[in-house]
């Protein structure tokens, strides 16, 4: 599996609080691979997919004095490839038998619109607001909507967060088995949370949120040998996340994080699988050679 990108941005400030930012790149993805079923079956099956792609984005800011800083903007994604295969090669006396399973080329094109409002009523209040159209060749448009309320006082900062999010079916899950009426996966979140200061080295994060989830995608078997993806099940999760971060040591950045939540299916005493209740994780790096390397570790720990 490899990822290769090529990116060119260029910004230029107009004046009167406004700004002109624009940035365009090319994407590529490569993947290969072989799982061998020599011993038990005679055969190899081989697994790939190769994507290009390349893309734009303009953005626009401008400060009101009445409505805050404005930031709105336009970008586009173009697919120039887009390909997911999978081959069975069997070994025969005249030469390896390649059998196709299948070979997808589904092209995409992809668009969005989207502006954000910061705007602050009072000294120690911050208002966020702002949208986000999306729309794109092989899937319906999805608006997504996001609001904060950010309130500071001393060394604390209390956050209220709101926002609507979407994930389109990728090329696999819609044309496997055709399903055109297949459309994202939608998630609803609302996030309450506190900033401490702690010192001068130590910040301490603690948070509650609520997540649903609805249309998810799932394989459902329609005859024996014939799977389609559909929008079958919807969640809900819960939880607690507490977080500790800064410099505890001189030279030594760290962070520690504990997160206990409850993830629920369609029934809520079903628990969804892969969904762990409590995940623990402790990260640290250290800087050196006057800062311009990191090393840096991690420990993650999941329990259900």
């Amino acid at each position: 599996e490899a990822r290769n990108f090529v990116e060119a941005a260029w910004h230029r400030p107009l004046g009167s609080g406004r700004a002109l930012k624009w940035r365009a790149y090319y994407d590529q993805f490569r993947y290969d691979g072989i799982y061998n079923y020599l011993r038990t079956s005679n055969y190899q099956n081989m697994d790939g997919a190769i994507g290009d792609w390349i893309g734009t984005q303009l953005l626009y800011q401008q400060d009101l004095a009445r409505f805050g800083s404005i930031t709105a903007g336009a970008e586009t994604n173009i697919d120039i490839r887009n390909l997911q295969y999978n081959i069975n090669v069997t070994p025969t006396s005249e030469g390896p038998d390649r059998e196709q399973v299948f070979a997808i080329r589904q092209p995409n094109t992809r668009y969005a619109v989207f502006i954000q409002d910061e705007w602050k009523p009072a000294r120690a209040w911050t208002v966020y607001l702002g949208g986000r159209f999306d729309g794109s060749r092989n899937n319906p448009a999805v608006f997504s909507p996001r609001a904060s309320v950010v309130y500071k006082r001393k060394a604390a900062t209390y956050k209220v967060m709101y926002g609507r999010a979407f994930r389109n079916p990728s090329t696999f899950e819609r044309f496997w088995s055709p399903n055109p009426s297949l459309i994202a996966e939608r998630i609803h979140s609302l996030e309450l949370a506190r900033e401490q200061q702690l010192g001068k080295s130590l910040t301490l994060l603690t948070s509650v949120f609520h997540y649903r989830l609805s249309g998810l995608i799932q394989g459902v078997a329609l005859t024996e040998n014939t799977l389609q993806y559909q929008n079958s099940s919807r969640a809900s999760a819960t939880g607690l996340e507490i977080e500790l971060n800064g410099r505890p040591f001189q030279r030594i950045d760290t962070t520690a994080s504990y997160t206990f939540h409850r993830v629920r299916g369609a029934n809520d005493e079903q628990r969804l699988e892969n969904s762990p209740v409590r995940i623990a994780q402790l990260r640290a790096a250290v800087p050196f050679a006057r800062e311009r390397l990191v090393i840096g570790g991690g420990l993650r720990h999941v329990s259900s």
